[in-house]
């Protein structure tokens, strides 16, 4: 992911500047054209055509080779022209000259702005390393603590019950004991799923026919009850529905009632059913 900054406005003015002075030298280069093509027509004026005469042959005696002459010195329109696209051949030089520097210039600038950019790119991904890593732990701390709450509980039970034995008189009292110990674990840990989106479900009560999709039936009920058969005699353990909210946080309308999230059904719930059993 790349972050870019107002300096890339500076850019982009460079380029219109470079833009501009290439259009100036392809200008340039048009213009020397003219200029050269205007050279050629001018020298092919000065030079007067041979004319040839169809005669009788003649013989004719060798005569000596005539001495070469001279050339011509160029009219003062070709020595102007001449002047002209030397002219202009130095200040298309020097406009490339000025192109080559500018391109230099903006080659730096934009390292620099890379190099800036790079730096600020390194620190957000730190920035948003560290959100992350704050988030996640926040978010565990409370579920870590509360694990080692019921887990000391357990122990406490465990290490403290030789003593608590020997003030409990009955059988029932120490049953009664251990029972009331587990349904407060059961208890915390049920909470404790509950702050992470994971509640207790019963899909459906006692007496209500089965919900296949959402319970399993794992044992029967006998019954002379033809209205009870397939109906939920009772429920072992419930089922957990983890709903998790949209996106990060769940999304409300103008009601307060949330618009999007999504469910998933973690565990059925396991119930023993009633199965009729005809009277002969």
């Amino acid at each position: 992911m790349r972050i870019f900054v107002p300096k890339l406005l500076t850019l982009n003015l460079l380029i219109m500047d470079l833009q501009e002075l290439k259009n100036q030298y392809e200008a340039a280069q048009k213009a020397l054209q003219e200029l050269h093509e205007q050279i050629l027509r001018l020298g092919a004026l000065e030079q007067d055509p041979a004319v040839v005469v169809a005669e009788e042959p003649v013989v004719e005696t060798p005569q000596p080779a005539p001495a070469p002459q001279p050339e011509a010195a160029p009219s003062a329109d070709v020595q102007a022209l001449n002047a002209k696209l030397e002219e202009m051949a130095q200040t298309n030089s020097a406009i490339m000259a000025t192109l080559k520097e500018m391109q230099e210039a903006q080659k730096e600038k934009i390292d620099a702005v890379e190099e800036q950019n790079d730096i600020k790119q390194e620190r957000l991904e730190k920035i948003i390393q560290t959100v992350q890593e704050d988030r996640f732990r926040k978010d565990k701390l409370k579920l870590i603590n509360r694990c080692i709450f019921h887990a000391d509980l357990i122990r406490k039970t465990i290490y403290e019950y030789p003593e608590i034995k020997k003030e409990l008189q009955t059988e029932e009292e120490k049953e009664a004991f251990f029972l009331k110990q587990l349904n407060n674990i059961v208890i915390g840990i049920e909470s404790m799923l509950a702050d992470e989106g994971a509640k207790v479900r019963h899909f459906a009560a006692v007496g209500e026919k089965i919900n296949t999709e959402f319970q399993e039936v794992v044992g029967t009920r006998e019954t002379d009850d033809e209205a009870l058969n397939g109906t939920v005699a009772e429920s072992v353990s419930p089922g957990y529905v983890w709903t998790l909210p949209y996106i990060l946080k769940a999304k409300l309308n103008e009601n307060g009632e949330e618009v999007k999230h999504y469910t998933f059904l973690m565990q059925t719930e396991q119930i023993i059913a009633y199965k009729y059993v005809k009277q002969q």
